[in-house]
């Protein structure tokens, strides 16, 4: 392991400590997307969230069900999709 790395190390470790002593200040905390929040609040089943999404139905149960979790891109989104549901939706819809 370089020097370098072991600094970066250390340095993450002093900061982690010092968030958990409650420091706030500079730190920025990525709240997963709530997915399952998501569907429900735009009144879908999974497999019609996964349909208008063009999302495998089978990995929505996944990230709902805790079993995994979606990748940047997927996060980015469900993010999207949260915020905008209709623009995502017809956006998707004009990739056929």
């Amino acid at each position: 392991m370089k020097k370098s790395e072991l600094k970066s190390i250390k340095r993450g470790m002093a900061q982690a400590e010092a968030f958990m002593r409650g420091a706030r200040d500079g730190f920025v905390i990525h709240e997963p997307v709530d997915i399952r929040r998501v569907r429900q609040n735009l009144k879908l089943t999974r497999r019609r969230f996964a349909s208008r999404y063009r999302l495998n139905e089978r990995t929505v149960e996944q990230w709902e069900q805790g079993r995994s979790a979606p990748d940047q891109t997927s996060e980015t989104l469900l993010r999207l999709i949260e915020r905008e549901p209709e623009k995502i939706a017809e956006l998707v819809a004009q990739l056929d």
